[in-house]
């Protein structure tokens, strides 16, 4: 999955929390923020600080990767195309974040 937007962010995040069977409460407390803030994340509503939303991410286990050149494979990987259906390209996630700003 690509990530283009906020609300992208926020649905990854949704996903995976659901597929954990974690509730939005509970996410919260490992994170040491408040329920409101992982709702306002899941729904595209945040100016986040990028640290948190990169704990998130890993505490969903979302694996992060950026593509930084021809061919770059993810590290242990045998070939470009090996990147997991949950990996985000983490240079465009970045640059479409600092885009909404």
């Amino acid at each position: 999955m690509y990530v283009t937007s906020l609300r992208d962010i926020g649905a990854l995040v949704r996903d995976r929390r659901q597929a954990k069977g974690l509730s939005q409460a509970a996410l919260a407390h490992q994170l040491g923020v408040r329920q409101a803030w992982v709702s306002d994340l899941e729904n595209g509503k945040f100016g986040a600080r990028l640290d948190l939303v990169l704990a998130v991410l890993a505490a969903v286990g979302v694996r992060l990767w950026a593509d930084i050149g021809e061919g770059a494979p993810l590290p242990g990987a045998t070939s470009s195309d090996a990147r997991a259906k949950d990996d985000v390209d983490l240079a465009a996630a970045v640059d479409d974040m600092l885009d909404e700003l």
